[in-house]
């Protein structure tokens, strides 16, 4: 019986001493856990103070800017390993500099650099300004959203259109024809500010820029002073040009001062008893004026020496 017995006690602290043993690792293991969690804590604190030390002592007249992180060939496409910010003195700042790294990712560089060179805006491809090749005759020019009467979404670059006054002032020139076959070459484009606050600014379409013959420019720079347009696209393939007569002048029957008047023409006789008075006399009681006496030209003397006789000859008219 006793060899049982201790048996069973056996067993018995043996579970015992398991489950203790579990309870031990298990509070030492929770122990560990908020130990290493502490040590975060007071890292992080650390970090926060020196970063915030070395704001209130770095050199005022230094600027951090965006730099190669490592040398780069020319087509790369620029992502947060490949750059990094370095300090510059804000006098030896190169133009186009840049602060913000996430600005440019993505972005292609159209040139080789070196390792913390700094990265420009002339360096970047797609911040190039574009040269528009304009074809001989004809020329660009941008009409602003505001000018326009609706803007359809499948109007886009490369579009044809006619473009219609639409000016609700002026009857004469609403419905009024002004454009035919112009082609939209490109979208001007900015920014809104959005209405739910902390979201990014919205883009926006600012004004279209159209490809016209010179000759149309100043019709529909009028049109625009004038009023609205309205836009009417037709089929890219139509190149058709619908001629229009404009409206014919009215013409003025008065004869201007500088009219040239015909080379026998006599204006008609006006009676003496429509003309005004002058000094209380009408004017067939004044006298007529009198006849100018033709000036006599005084006579010529010539001396005349003969046989050694002097002797003065007078000639009269």
């Amino acid at each position: 019986m006793r060899p049982k017995k201790n048996k069973r006690k056996l067993l018995i602290a043996i579970t015992i001493g398991v489950v203790v043993s579990f309870i031990i690792f298990s509070t030492l293991g929770n122990y560990n856990k908020k130990l290493q969690e502490q040590n975060q804590l007071i890292n992080s604190l650390k970090n926060t103070a020196s970063s915030a030390l070395n704001k209130t002592t770095s050199d005022p007249d230094m600027i951090k800017i965006v730099v190669a992180k490592k040398p780069l060939a020319s087509g790369t496409k620029l992502t947060k390993e490949t750059l990094d910010l370095k300090e510059f003195k804000i006098t030896g700042l190169p133009p186009g500099h840049i602060k913000n790294i996430d600005s440019i990712i993505g972005f292609t560089l159209n040139k080789n650099i070196n390792e913390n060179d700094p990265i420009t805006t002339p360096l970047l491809k797609e911040l190039q300004t574009k040269t528009l090749e304009i074809p001989q005759g004809l020329r660009a020019i941008t009409i602003p959203i505001e000018y326009i009467q609706g803007f359809a979404s499948y109007i886009n670059i490369g579009s044809k259109l006619d473009i219609v006054a639409a000016s609700k002032e002026s009857a004469e020139h609403q419905g009024k024809l002004i454009v035919q076959n112009v082609k939209i070459i490109s979208f001007e484009k900015g920014e809104v500010p959005s209405s739910v606050e902390g979201q990014k600014p919205i883009e926006t379409i600012t004004g279209i820029t159209i490809e016209l013959p010179a000759i149309q420019t100043q019709k529909l720079v009028e049109a625009m002073v004038k009023g609205k347009l309205q836009l009417v696209t037709r089929n890219t393939h139509d190149n058709e040009v619908i001629k229009v007569a404009d409206k014919p002048k009215p013409k003025i029957e008065s004869l201007s001062r500088n009219a040239e008047l015909p080379i026998n023409f006599n204006p008609p006789a006006i009676p003496n008893s429509m003309l005004p008075p002058i000094n209380g006399k009408n004017i067939g009681d004044l006298p007529l004026p009198a006849t100018p006496k033709k000036a006599s030209k005084p006579p010529q003397k010539v001396e005349l020496i003969q046989a050694n006789v002097k002797s003065d000859v007078t000639f009269n008219d």
